[in-house]
């Protein structure tokens, strides 16, 4: 696995805060937001759609609303939300799975392809069988979990944190999110 300085440097940190104002406002407001009846709010939807490009048809949406209105009080996991959504769509979705359990758990990291290729990390390819495809897609999110486990735990992890914070300072975010926008941004 690699190590966080491998991947992101102080000098790219100081290069992606102040690029960061636009994409923290929008997922702060999402945040803010989602203990409301997002099921039915186009607003929500709207926005939430537009930071997480989701582009799928209404009844793929729908699916994927009322699983995160199920889920909200609830504890899941990215296996359990994978699966659902596996047999609601026919599509394995780690990506979103992914962008729901962190909305869900802002603890959680996000599967997104800049990332992964920054982490020398792959989804699976389609020539799997949907159960080893789920497995190996599993597999991957476990390890980028582990990775940010180790990146947050380390002394480059805190300063990279101390400094989005001291960027900005009224941002009440976690640190996970905080470091998936550093190596998103960098």
């Amino acid at each position: 696995m690699v190590k966080l300085s491998d991947v992101l440097t102080q000098v790219g940190v100081d290069g992606a805060l102040p690029n960061l104002s636009t994409a923290v406002d929008k997922y702060t407001w999402i945040q803010a937001h989602f203990n409301e009846d997002i099921h039915t709010d186009r607003e929500f939807q709207k926005r939430y759609n537009g930071y997480y490009r989701i582009r799928r048809n209404n009844e793929w949406q729908n699916h994927y609303y009322t699983l995160m209105v199920s889920l909200r009080d609830k504890e899941t996991n990215f296996q359990n939300i994978l699966q659902i959504l596996f047999k609601k769509t026919g599509r394995i979705e780690a990506s979103f799975a992914s962008k729901m359990l962190a909305t869900l758990n802002p603890n959680s990291p996000v599967i997104d392809s800049k990332v992964l290729i920054k982490l020398g990390l792959r989804l699976p390819y389609y020539y799997y069988s949907s159960t080893d495809r789920l497995d190996r897609t599993c597999k991957v999110f476990e390890t980028l979990s582990t990775f940010f486990f180790g990146a947050l735990s380390s002394n480059e992890g805190k300063l990279h944190v101390a400094a989005f914070r001291r960027r900005y300072p009224n941002i009440q975010i976690t640190d996970t999110k905080i470091l998936d926008f550093l190596l998103w941004k960098s």
